[in-house]
């Protein structure tokens, strides 16, 4: 990798690339945390999960949204001269993480991280009570916050979506609201 701009913009770069490295490790960590929940969580650790979830989420998004990674980017963006597509495609998508990452309030990016734990939760005693409408505020909760999520990013959920889940819940047959566990 060459830049004509000199060494402070490779410099730069590695900057960037490191940063992305620690994102990536810190986000397999998640995944990691999510396997063993569904794997080998021990019975009554679920809360404790919750938070380690939402610690995780919250130290990432951090990192992701960092003022110095926006303008470590606004000066490679200002380089027109990288040589390599590869590092104008890294850097690019770099921008879109970034600017994603800095419309979501960190307090959300932690309750979204506990509420998906908590719902794995919810949904793995729904299914082994065969018992779907234990879990619909769970869902109702879950559709709320795509939906917060949603104003964050500038989009809308389609109030069809609602909708439809509501019909859904309420014109099925009481005997047909459970969760199959085939």
């Amino acid at each position: 990798m060459r830049f004509s701009g000199g060494m402070s913009l490779e410099n730069d770069f590695l900057d960037l690339t490191a940063r992305l490295r620690k994102l990536q490790v810190l986000g397999s960590v998640a995944e990691l945390l999510g396997w063993d929940e569904q794997v080998n969580l021990p019975p009554d650790s679920a809360d404790q999960r919750a938070e380690q979830h939402a610690a995780i989420a919250e130290v990432a998004h951090a990192a992701a949204s960092d003022p110095e990674l926006g303008r470590l980017l606004d000066r490679l963006e200002a380089e027109s001269t990288m040589d390599g597509s590869d590092e104008r495609v890294v850097v690019k998508q770099a921008r879109k993480d970034y600017h994603r990452a800095t419309k979501l309030p960190a307090e959300f990016v932690r309750e979204k991280a506990q509420q998906g734990s908590r719902g794995y939760h919810a949904w793995a005693k729904a299914r082994a009570e065969n018992d779907f409408a234990s879990y619909a505020p769970v869902l109702a909760r879950n559709l709320e916050l795509a939906k917060r999520e949603a104003a964050y990013l500038g989009g809308e959920i389609a109030l069809t979506t609602t909708r439809s889940i509501n019909t859904i819940l309420v014109s099925r047959p009481k005997s047909s609201r459970s969760c199959s566990t085939n």
